[in-house]
């Protein structure tokens, strides 16, 4: 009777053993994902950090007047940001020659004044181009609504 109290006490020993080593090594290999993981999320939240992201959108102030609103929705700074009218611009004429504007911090804005003519384009397609401590050269080609 007390042989198998002992060989239980023994399997159950062995058991827990092997149970502990088998979960063990998977929660390694888990834990190690997850620093992979959370690595590479810093990673690009610190690229992201060194981005700027510039767009554009048309503010409509009277019937012929519209303003061109260029924003920084990124979390560095936008430098050099240069714009180019790639469609057929005819009809339509910037007021404010600002560009090459120099820097447009996270979340500021700049807005160009522009004045459309009678039977101008109802669309705009514009490049715009901006430096930022991630690369040089960033670039976004957008078509905005005029009317």
């Amino acid at each position: 009777m007390a042989i198998t109290g002992i060989i239980i006490s023994c399997l159950a020993v062995l058991f827990s053993l092997f149970t502990f080593f088998f979960y063990d090594k998977k929660i390694k290999k888990l834990d190690e994902l997850i620093k992979k993981y959370q690595l590479k999320q810093f990673e690009k939240e610190e690229i992201e950090k060194k981005k700027a992201h510039v767009n554009a959108s048309i503010v409509v102030v009277t019937q012929g007047k519209k303003t061109l609103h260029i924003h920084n929705i990124g979390m560095n700074d936008a430098k050099n940001i240069r714009l180019d009218l790639l469609s057929d611009n005819e009809g339509v004429f910037l007021l404010d020659n600002i560009f090459p504007y120099e820097k447009l911090g996270p979340q500021e804005d700049i807005y160009v004044h522009m004045l459309l003519s009678e039977g101008c384009s109802d669309v705009i397609k514009i490049k715009i181009k901006w430096d930022d401590e991630f690369q040089e050269n960033n670039e976004k080609i957008q078509v905005l609504q005029l009317c």
